[in-house]
């Protein structure tokens, strides 16, 4: 979208159909975190995760002893889209637990950070971060990959933060967290939240359209997940079917009933917008 926007003018309005039913006015922040660590006496080796954005499902854990063969665990956990973390069972983090009651030493930097600084938790308690609105609700961290072990490590953190809070903010105190432990914290990007204000032209629109075709009182929502819209300038906002089930799991689907009843909402969402005095 900044490629495109960097040739194109942007719209007066828009609506982004990537997203759950009815008029999102209010996506949350997004920091992408990489953790690095040099660890050259490391006697773990940790290996989970695909995406940040993702609950990762498996993690591989290998406890290194002198000279012996390694003592080697897999754990499986479910996935789930990491704007919703806790709703997922985090397989790096049942790793790190079970790491954490071995007793063992790590010898590993970063996995020490992540095993008492974050652990299981997914609200950024421990990493003194826990913050929340009533806007947006409460921010959520997902330790969506790692890949530990002797010489260096690292992992990603995604985090969602409320409207109303900075990214800035938050990145320091990571960052402070992590210096600890002799972890770096680099923020790979802070996407700003979204905020279009409800008694907008815009909003006011995608409303009447909802309720003509509905015929039920239309609601705005607020989510952790992105879309496009926050490309928009606050020109824009997402207005799904909410017709996706399963979103970044196995078997992922969509419900067509709720799919062409949400192209009926769209095409007069369109009239509205288009003749509007």
């Amino acid at each position: 979208m900044p490629v495109y926007f960097s040739k194109m003018p942007l719209p007066d309005v828009a609506i982004v159909p990537d997203a759950g039913e009815m008029i999102i006015n209010r996506e949350k922040g997004r920091i992408l975190l990489r953790l690095r660590a040099g660890t050259p006496e490391s006697t773990v080796l940790m290996r989970g995760g695909i995406a940040p954005n993702s609950v990762p499902d498996k993690c591989e854990l290998a406890l290194l002893s002198g000279g012996g063969t390694p003592t080697r665990k897999s754990f499986s956990g479910k996935p789930w889209h990491g704007a919703w973390p806790s709703e997922g069972v985090n397989a790096i983090s049942l790793g790190l637990a079970d790491l954490e009651k071995s007793g063992q030493a790590s010898g590993n930097a970063l996995v020490d950070f992540l095993m008492r600084e974050i652990g299981g938790e997914t609200d950024g308690s421990r990493l003194g971060v826990a913050c929340a609105d009533e806007l947006s609700g409460a921010l959520t961290v997902n330790l969506g990959t790692v890949d530990a072990g002797r010489g260096a490590s690292e992992a990603l953190l995604d985090i969602r933060y409320p409207v109303t809070r900075s990214g800035e903010r938050i990145i320091a105190a990571v960052r402070s967290a992590a210096a600890r432990y002799g972890v770096e914290a680099v923020a790979i990007s802070d996407a700003p939240p979204l905020f279009v204000d409800e008694e907008s032209f815009l909003i006011k629109r995608l409303k009447l359209a909802c309720e003509k075709v509905t015929g039920a009182p239309a609601m705005t929502q607020s989510m952790g997940g992105r879309t496009y819209a926050a490309c928009l300038a606050g020109r824009g906002v997402a207005y799904g079917p909410g017709a996706g089930e399963g979103a970044h799991q196995a078997d992922e689907y969509v419900d067509m009933e709720r799919l062409m009843r949400h192209l009926r909402i769209s095409t007069q969402a369109l009239y509205e917008l288009a003749c509007a005095d």
